[in-house]
């Protein structure tokens, strides 16, 4: 019978490959952020934003225990997470350095959550009014896709502002893998935001939203063809060049049904429109304008 192998030949060829396949040059020396812990730091915020769902998950009827709970965690978990983020790309000795840094931008997210709870209690009530199918807030809460994506995205948009590296994407793609709607941490989207039934909705990372805006599932807000860049251009670089704005601009009270495309960087959905379903729009629409069909081309 033939003996088991231990594979060391393979280990090592894996490991000799390994900074090929990874964005810092340290690939086996450097930590990574956790995913399970950042979906912890998600969970956590959704108590501080909903003291009822911190009570529940404690067993308590007064949610400020629960939620004092909530915030150490959150504090603790994040902080760390976020300074091995910053430690990717930066020098072992940085360390200190960078938890301190981490450190400043978690105090200044915890102590944005009441802006933060604001803004997403304006969404919630975006979609109980833009939704005759909604019977109350608390099951728009806890059965609608679009608010916990748009929830996710207010918490990872604030991350992104203060330039903190990974764990934004890291927070979109837990909400993405949940609920099907795929928004960059880098998008701005301004009140009282509704994404309907939502599955397949895509926003990408330079797009502009205005306020009281409704979009419908299998939404695209994405950018025209780009120049691809050659592999031999991408060797020895961390991180890929960043270019011009790519994705739309919708003003206020803009209403974009199901199926609709809007692309590009240059194209501005004035205040008001109605995009209608599975519309295909690549040039700028007025204000309170209706479009259906093929708009614009390239």
């Amino acid at each position: 019978m033939k003996q088991p192998t231990n594979h060391d030949d393979v280990i090592e060829a894996l490991l000799a490959g390994a900074d090929a396949c990874a964005s810092q040059q340290r690939a086996t020396a450097c930590k990574l952020p956790s995913p399970a812990a950042i979906e912890r730091c998600l969970q956590f915020t959704r108590q501080l934003f909903f003291p009822r769902l911190a009570a529940d998950a404690h067993g308590l009827t007064d949610p400020k225990p629960a939620m004092q709970a909530a915030i150490r965690e959150l504090r603790e978990v994040l902080v760390h997470e976020v300074g091995v983020a910053a430690m990717m790309n930066a020098a072992a000795t940085a360390r200190a350095e960078a938890m301190a840094h981490a450190a400043r931008v978690v105090d200044d997210l915890i102590r944005g959550l009441p802006e933060l709870q604001r803004r997403i209690g304006l969404d919630l009530v975006a979609a109980l009014g833009g939704d005759p199918a909604a019977a109350n807030k608390d099951e728009i809460l806890l059965c609608y896709p679009g608010l916990q994506a748009v929830m996710v995205h207010r918490i990872a948009h604030a991350l992104w502002q203060a330039g903190v590296p990974l764990i934004p994407r890291l927070m979109a793609e837990i909400s993405h893998a949940k609920t099907g709607i795929d928004i960059h941490p880098g998008a701005a989207i301004g009140d009282a935001f509704f994404i309907d039934h939502g599955t397949g909705v895509v926003i990408g990372e330079t797009t502009v939203i205005g306020n009281s805006v409704r979009i419908y599932q299998g939404v695209t807000l994405g950018a025209l063809s780009v120049p691809v860049i050659a592999a031999d251009k991408l060797v020895g670089l961390s991180e890929r060049p960043r270019g011009p704005k790519r994705h739309p601009t919708l003003g206020d009270n803009v209403v974009v049904y199901a199926g609709a495309t809007i692309l590009g960087g240059k194209t501005l959905i004035g205040s008001g429109a109605v995009i209608g379903g599975n519309a295909w729009v690549t040039s700028s629409v007025p204000a309170g304008a209706t479009v259906v069909g093929v708009h614009g081309g390239r």
